[in-house]
């Protein structure tokens, strides 16, 4: 990929070139048709006047219909090349557009299925979805636009141009000099056709996230009484589109009979000047046939080329809002593996969510190997901590990796160092063993038995290749929780957070899995986020949260020291006891 970095922590720069490689061989061939194609487009004015020049001799009884008969057969056979061409420079161009789209939505999934959850939320799914999708549409529209306009234009007007200096350098100028004009008519208004399509795709997508909750909440909205007031809303995004749509296609295909008036102003130099010629003798019916036909079309093609000023300036566009999701699925490459076990530092970490501070001044450091569990009153920030080190969440303050602070590095790296199970499990349509799995070639059975699925297996009760829906079915809440954490466990980084891993499964299953997890677990940090107190005496430190900051210590530490994790621990002594005599590895 050909790309730059603009500084530490920001996203690579990805250049729209390195979706093209590999495309060589289509290319060549694209060129040999289009050249042929577009140079043999002079065959026509040139076979036009002499068909007219014979027909003239013909009615003065200078020629035969003879004549006339072997120079249309030539001309067919000239334009049955010509147009061979023309289809085989299609289908490699429309090939060579469609290589590319594959190749940058590949990228734009790969980059929207790892996008931090807080722009998903911030955009919508279905909003974010749209516009990107559509953005690449345009991207790759662009291109393939500018490549047959390449020749189809550039290719042909210059041959076009060629041939009117070879009949009378000084006509061709005077019936040229409007073309410009044209060209800057467009230039003026490309701005104003850039503008109004990035409207329409915005108005879009707002539309399609307007439609995905209309048809995902409709029974709330019935069973609370809105959902007629939800339908007007709905109709105003739907009308807010509908005006958008129509104010992008009028400007931007409203121009193109324009720009044709001012290029084709030419003809009246073309009939004065060029009548003159005949009238003198200069030219004979022939020549002036063919000036007037190739000035024609010279002319339509350059207003071709002023359109296409737009299609670009839109595909720019669509180029710069999706860019910055490509570079994120560039990023990849430099995920940080688990093998490379990292000590992470957290100093006056503070987080803030809807303009109230939900973290302040908290303080710890994590070495590898160590389970660090965090736990608190309700909504006292835990899960937010996690969703901070995951880098879901904007924090202050600082939390380094080995030095290095985690909001400086690329979202992939990211990525890869930290891992996060969300406590809401979160499945794909997929097998069971796909869902652990998600294409990588990992041993799924382990992870199910670390999971402890592996006693419904051997029941019957489920099989690898058990059909698991997006919603969990027709798994129970704990085989979905537990399939969430072999998934989590599979592609772990050297730092695992666990938001209430055990929350929906029964106390034996837990302490199995518990034991599991300090076995697995290795040089790899792992945080736990949990309101469960009972295994927190087998954790290495615990960290309790309360009123906005932090106490740091171990078990016994925040027993002695800390009064409302001592009343917090006792509430759930019982618990404790149930568990007692826990073996861990």
């Amino acid at each position: 990929m050909m790309e730059e970095r603009s500084g530490p922590g920001q996203q690579k720069r990805v250049r729209i070139v390195s979706f093209l490689r590999g495309e060589t061989g289509l290319l060549a061939f694209l060129t040999v048709t289009g050249l042929v194609y577009n140079v043999g487009m002079t065959a026509g004015p040139y076979f036009e006047g002499q068909l007219a020049g014979c027909l003239a001799d013909i009615l003065g009884g200078a020629r035969q219909a003879s004549d006339m008969m072997r120079l249309a057969g030539l001309y067919a056979a000239v334009i049955l090349v010509v147009q061979g061409s023309r289809a085989g420079k299609r289908f490699f161009v429309r090939r060579f557009a469609n290589h590319v789209n594959r190749r940058m939505r590949a990228a734009l999934y790969h980059a929207l299925v790892h996008q931090e959850a807080t722009r998903v939320q911030a955009e919508g799914t279905g909003a974010l979805m749209t516009k990107a999708v559509t953005d690449v549409d345009l991207c790759t529209e662009g291109i393939r636009k500018f490549t047959t306009e390449l020749f189809d234009t550039g290719v042909v007007m210059v041959a076009y141009l060629g041939m009117l200096v070879w009949y009378d350098a000084r006509l061709a100028l005077l019936a040229c000099v409007f073309l410009p004009l044209a060209y800057l008519w467009a230039a003026r208004w490309k701005r104003r056709v850039a503008e109004a399509g990035s409207a329409a795709r915005e108005s879009e997508g707002a539309l399609a996230a307007a439609t995905m909750d209309r048809i995902g909440n409709e029974e709330l909205y019935r069973v609370n009484g809105v959902e007629a007031r939800r339908n007007k809303l709905y109709e105003t995004e739907l009308a807010a589109y509908e005006r958008a749509s129509i104010r992008s296609g009028v400007l931007e295909n409203a121009m193109l009979p324009l720009y044709r008036i001012v290029s084709l102003a030419g003809v009246v130099p073309i009939f004065w000047i060029g009548g003159g010629y005949v009238l003198a003798g200069r030219w004979d019916i022939a020549a002036f046939t063919a000036f007037f036909s190739c000035f024609l079309r010279f002319a339509v093609k350059s207003s071709h080329a002023a359109k296409l000023f737009n299609a670009v300036q839109k595909a720019q566009v669509s180029w710069q809002r999706i860019r910055p999701l490509l570079a994120d699925a560039q990023d990849e490459d430099v995920r940080q593996t688990a093998s490379q076990p990292v000590h992470i530092e957290a100093r006056n970490l503070s987080i803030e969510r809807g303009g109230k501070t939900l973290l302040a001044n908290v303080s710890f450091s994590l070495t590898p190997g160590e389970l660090f569990a965090v736990t608190g009153p309700v909504a006292c920030g835990k899960s937010s901590l996690g969703a901070a080190l995951a880098g879901e969440l904007v924090y202050g303050g600082s939390v380094t990796a080995d030095g290095r602070e985690l909001s400086a590095m690329m979202a992939g790296e990211r990525r890869g160092l930290v891992t996060m199970l969300h406590h809401a499990p979160e499945l794909v349509h997929a097998t069971l063993a796909e869902n652990v799995a998600l294409g990588k070639d990992v041993d799924v059975d382990a992870y199910l038995r670390l999971a402890e699925l592996a006693p419904d297996i051997g029941s019957g009760a489920l099989a690898p290749d058990t059909e698991v829906f997006a919603d969990g079915r027709p798994l129970s809440g704990g085989q979905q929780a537990r399939l969430a954490f072999a998934r989590t466990l599979a592609h772990a980084g050297a730092v695992v957070v666990l938001d209430d891993p055990f929350a929906s499964v029964d106390a034996e299953t837990e302490r199995r899995m518990f034991a599991n997890l300090r076995a697995w677990q290795g040089k790899r940090i792992v945080v736990l986020l949990s309101s469960r107190l009972w295994m927190f005496p087998y954790c290495d430190r615990v960290l309790y949260l309360a009123d906005g900051t932090g106490v740091c210590g171990t078990h016994e530490e925040l027993l002695a020291a800390c009064a409302g994790y001592c009343g917090l621990y006792g509430a759930q002594a019982k618990g404790a006891e149930r568990h007692a005599g826990i073996v861990l590895s």
